[in-house]
């Protein structure tokens, strides 16, 4: 990851932190604030935010999906 990408990231992983130890009403409040003005982001932006999440995260989880077996 590039280093200009590095801060935002970083600072979105520490807000996450501080907000998950919120209620859910108190996390309601601070998301709706947060998010207030703000336009929609396109597909590509949301995955580009999220691969920048991941990549500075030390605890992101692998996604891994397999496909259904049969029940025996």
């Amino acid at each position: 990851m590039p280093w200009r990408r590095r801060p935002p990231a970083l600072a979105a992983v520490a807000a996450a932190h501080i907000i998950a130890r919120l209620s859910p009403a108190r996390i309601r409040t601070v998301l709706t604030f947060a998010s207030r003005g703000a336009a929609p982001a396109t597909a590509k932006e949301a995955r580009g935010a999220r691969d920048a999440v991941l990549a500075v995260s030390r605890y992101h989880p692998t996604i891994v999906i397999a496909p259904a077996t049969p029940a025996r």
